[in-house]
């Protein structure tokens, strides 16, 4: 009995062309898209400021500016009074 022919398989690879885009698809899906980095951005930056707060920065910063502009005749100036 002879022995079974062995083919080679070739792989076959798929190519997907995008062809035609509809702008109302790529529109709302842009628009989700800024929507989430939008909210990301703001809870990324409402945790810094919490971190920053309870580290305890915003006081030493404002201190080191009320010594920096204090005086022998001035207070200096109190930046958490512009910024509060």
């Amino acid at each position: 009995m002879p022995a079974p022919v062995r083919r080679t398989s070739r792989v076959r690879k798929a190519r997907l062309r995008l062809m035609r885009v509809d702008p109302w698809s790529v529109m709302k899906t842009s628009f989700l898209l800024s929507v989430a980095i939008g909210i990301a951005i703001f809870v990324a930056v409402a945790v810094l400021w919490s971190v920053l707060d309870a580290a305890g920065v915003f006081t030493a910063v404002g201190n080191l500016v009320l010594e920096l502009t204090a005086s022998e005749t001035s207070q200096g100036v109190d930046i958490q009074d512009y910024t509060a």
